[in-house]
């Protein structure tokens, strides 16, 4: 069984296609082709149900319409400069970039569908006598920009795919592997490599590199950190009934789930008080305001609380996912919302998971004096961390939401700056 826990570099990426062909019996002429290409950028991707586009295919049922493949967060660096991602105002054109395929990958994926979707073989299934080759082919790639939400990636569209690709896209299942190595040069030009989940343990749900510096952290099966972020909280609640804000039947939430996708903060500087956007006086709905907020909220809860066991069952600790527990359903008084753990170094950490969940784009959001503290408190305790759980963008047509884990306490991670007082008469 392949694993991808040790990519890193573009090496490790040509390493994991070498393997996987080798095992498909591809040509040594092939595999040693490859091994000596030079390549400049990884990605894999591990395929959400919304993403896949035989809905027969679809492990886990969904019945969206979506037919592109959408990539998120630093992974959309893959395709575009991050510096023309971010300036884009509205959705792009549709770029036709070449792709190359190699046969006995696709021979593959189309023997054992059957077995897949089954759980039996057939004759057919045996491996592959036919002589290995290249396939070039091709795709489109865009960036898609709506409201305010932030942009995102979206590759392939079924009209305008080469037909190699989309025969492909037809035989891949939910949680199979793209994995894509760009061609150095000038030139967009891509090696595509599609492995089955059936062959492959696959420990996040993507990843990418650089030659010239590595942005994939790996060699965590189910730690996410990110540390490192530096981003502010301010005056700005969970839900935000203004004309800014990403237009959305909340009631929708309550009836609807998302795959959840890595994401990343998205801001990092506490804002000049002169470049504060002028606020609309008008007067505000509280009660439905707090109506609203507490579905939002519990929204990402559900989500958070469902990845949390499906990563402790997938790592083989199904006792531990059994002890995950939605703490704010039955008292929101504790700090935090989801009680969970993870496996490091052979000893069991206490998670504490506090959730903060936004319709739209990631923003500052707000955080109560309780829930400071108890990060404090928590973190310091042996085995055991205090965690933010950020939900954005949650987009229910495509089936989506970004997160990002924050671990540690609050004060190190972020900037606070307080919005509201609670004030005493003084006598005089």
């Amino acid at each position: 069984m392949l694993n991808n826990i040790k990519l890193i570099t573009i090496d490790d990426y040509v390493k994991l296609v070498h393997n996987f062909l080798e095992k498909l019996g591809t040509d040594k002429s092939i595999i040693e082709q490859i091994k000596t290409e030079d390549f400049e950028k990884g990605l894999y991707i591990k395929l959400p149900d919304v993403c896949v586009l035989n809905h027969s295919n679809r492990l886990d049922g969904s019945s969206s319409h979506q037919t592109h493949i959408h990539i998120t967060s630093r992974n959309m660096n893959f395709f575009y400069n991050e510096e023309y991602i971010y300036s884009v105002k509205e959705s792009t054109d549709d770029i036709d970039i070449p792709i190359v395929l190699v046969n006995t990958n696709i021979d593959y994926l189309q023997r054992s569908r059957y077995f897949r979707r089954n759980g039996k073989m057939e004759e057919s299934e045996a491996q592959s006598t036919k002589q290995s080759c290249f396939i070039e082919t091709n795709t489109v790639k865009k960036i898609s920009k709506r409201n305010n939400q932030s942009p995102q990636v979206q590759l392939s569209k079924k009209r305008k795919d080469g037909k190699e690709f989309k025969i492909i896209r037809d035989i891949t299942f939910t949680r199979d592997i793209m994995l894509f190595l760009k061609y150095k040069g000038d030139e967009e030009r891509y090696l595509l490599v599609v492995i089955p989940s059936t062959d492959y343990v696959a420990y996040d749900e993507s990843g990418f590199c650089e030659v010239s510096k590595v942005q994939s952290k790996k060699g965590q099966a189910i730690n996410d950190d990110i540390n490192e972020v530096s981003t502010i909280l301010e005056e700005n609640s969970e839900y935000r009934s203004d004309s800014n804000e990403i237009k959305i039947d909340i009631n929708q939430l309550e009836d609807n789930e998302v795959q959840l996708i890595k994401g990343h903060p998205s801001y990092i500087e506490i804002p000049n008080s002169e470049n504060k956007k002028n606020v609309v006086n008008k007067k505000r709905d509280y009660i439905n305001d707090a109506e609203k907020k507490m579905i939002i909220g519990n929204f990402g809860e559900k989500h958070i609380f469902k990845l949390e066991k499906l990563k402790l069952q997938l790592s083989g600790y199904g006792s531990l996912a059994e002890k995950v527990k939605w703490i704010s359903k039955e008292d929101d008084s504790k700090g935090y919302d989801i009680l969970s753990y993870e496996v490091k170094d052979n000893e069991i950490i206490t998670k504490y998971i506090e959730v903060k969940t936004t319709v739209g784009a990631d923003k500052p959001f707000e955080i109560s004096k309780n829930e400071i503290e108890m990060s404090k408190i928590l973190n310091v305790e042996k085995n055991s961390k205090y965690v933010i759980a950020r939900v954005f963008n949650i987009n229910i047509e495509n089936g989506t939401a970004e997160y990002y884990f924050v671990d540690g306490q609050i004060e190190e991670s972020f900037n606070l700056i307080p919005t509201v007082y609670k004030a005493y008469y003084k006598k005089r």
